[in-house]
């Protein structure tokens, strides 16, 4: 029995067990990349970004502004939802998603990436903790398929 969970269940799990932080790192071996789908900042220091390539969604958390290229715990993960629409909307069943951190990292997550998402709309969220505070994006849905 496939057991179907939302992202904002998912999101409330992933955030209620946070691994102690690695030592600085430039990230992940490679950047995201592709056609930039969707792209939101947050509180001038982080930004979301959600890129499409082939039938397969990646995003990454860029540190912007006072914390470009400062370590600090940062975070993305990415959903393939099993919604066909609903662009924007919060929440979708998913049936994949990855994720990168939280780790220490020096300039960006990511990319965490999902297969298959032709025809399917995919969720991102991702933050940066820098000033005491946790600064998060939170997509919704996006890359939805057109009518």
């Amino acid at each position: 029995m496939r057991k179907a969970f939302t992202v904002l269940g998912a999101l409330a799990m992933a955030l209620a067990v946070v691994a102690p932080a690695q030592a600085s790192d430039i990230g992940t071996a490679a950047s995201c990349g592709g056609s930039e789908t969707y792209k939101a900042s947050v509180g001038g220091v982080g930004q979301l970004k959600i890129f499409y390539s082939g039938g397969s969604n990646n995003a990454c958390f860029y540190h912007i502004g006072a914390a470009a290229g400062k370590a600090a715990e940062t975070f993305v993960d990415i959903y393939k939802c099993t919604e066909t629409s609903g662009e924007g909307q919060a929440g979708c069943t998913f049936s994949q998603y990855d994720s990168d951190g939280p780790g220490n990292w020096q300039s960006y997550a990511g990319p965490a990436t999902v297969t298959g998402t032709a025809n399917v709309c995919v969720l991102a969220t991702g933050y940066i903790k820098w000033g005491g505070k946790i600064h998060e994006v939170y997509s919704g849905r996006q890359g939805c398929p057109r009518p």
